[in-house]
């Protein structure tokens, strides 16, 4: 990627900066009722989750991200998280679910990014976990006076389960993958990384086995009720 100054057409990192500064408030309050609109959509589905975290990027890592040579974004509306939400499920399948929820609910900018098999092209690697979706308020949504405001901003929003979210929050904290470190740590993180991606398939796993289990019960003693006892005269 070309760096800022080889982009053609692209905004000063001073006008992104002050192009924040003027939607500060419109974002905090993005924030606020997205994050209210999330629950909301989740509970109507009784799907049960952990939490959703939301926060507004801070004001200095925007610039680095925006100037960042990886990247290749021309002004403040092309960046997709200045804005980001976190859902957190208990099961790896309710992530498709929650994602479907949000198709339904807001306009999806783009092709999702799935990483959750970030690593799965390279046998024996394991990492970060989650479904992330770029998203903007519907136009439908967009005609009702308390959301007007948010027209034209855009969303980030990660789907992934508490064992993905743990992984996240230490692998931040702790390793910086910019660093040059030493081998044995990177293995100690990558099987950290196996090890939660295991429990993450059984525990998904333990839940199947019981639903098949207790629809099975339900099955049987609906059919014993219905059977005459034996010897009894119809």
């Amino acid at each position: 990627m070309p760096a800022l100054n080889e982009r053609n057409g692209a905004c000063s990192a001073d006008a992104v900066l002050k192009a924040f500064d003027q939607r500060r408030t419109a974002l905090d309050d993005l924030k606020e009722t997205t994050e209210k609109l999330l629950a909301r959509f989740l509970k109507e589905k009784n799907l049960l989750f952990q939490s959703i975290q939301s926060r507004v990027k801070d004001r200095e890592k925007l610039k680095v991200k925006y100037i960042d040579p990886q990247k290749d974004y021309l002004s403040f509306e092309d960046i997709p998280d200045v804005v980001g939400f976190r859902i957190i499920t208990y099961y790896l399948e309710d992530i498709d679910y929650v994602s479907q929820i949000l198709r339904s609910e807001f306009e999806v900018i783009g092709k999702p990014d799935d990483k959750r098999f970030v690593n799965a092209e390279t046998i024996g690697q394991f990492g970060y976990s989650a479904y992330h979706i770029d998203c903007r308020y519907s136009t439908a949504r967009l005609q009702q006076t308390e959301y007007k405001r948010f027209r034209d901003i855009r969303f980030e929003i990660q789907i992934t389960t508490v064992l993905g979210h743990a992984w996240a929050e230490i692998h931040h904290a702790s390793y910086d993958r910019s660093s040059t470190s030493p081998l044995e740590e990177q293995r100690s993180f990558r099987r950290l990384a196996a090890v939660l991606e295991l429990a993450d398939t059984e525990f998904s796993r333990i839940r199947e086995e019981k639903r098949k289990r207790e629809l099975f019960e339900d099955v049987r003693q609906e059919v014993n009720l219905t059977l005459p006892i034996f010897g009894e005269q119809s």
